[in-house]
């Protein structure tokens, strides 16, 4: 499997299991990216992981009871004239 990732920062930016050399970078390139500032390489399956584990964790999406609450919460400000 092959990835791509930022050299900087060493964000994932694609993964294929049976790529060609070279074409993960021009993806890259195709999206915006300098050519030196990513780079493309074979991974074994625990690399894999790892790469995926270093990833950032996106924001936790509010649920519907955080939003029951805070809709409580804001009638009750209204109610309470404040």
């Amino acid at each position: 499997m092959r990835v791509c990732l930022e050299k900087a920062t060493g964000k994932l930016i694609e993964m294929q299991s049976h790529a060609t050399p070279g074409t993960l970078i021009q993806n890259a390139i195709s999206a915006g990216y300098a050519e030196t500032d990513v780079e493309e390489k074979e991974v074994t399956e625990s690399e894999w992981q790892d790469i995926l584990d270093a990833q950032p964790k996106p924001e936790p999406q509010p649920t519907e009871a955080d939003y029951l609450i805070d809709l409580d919460y804001r009638l009750s400000m209204i109610e309470l004239g404040l």
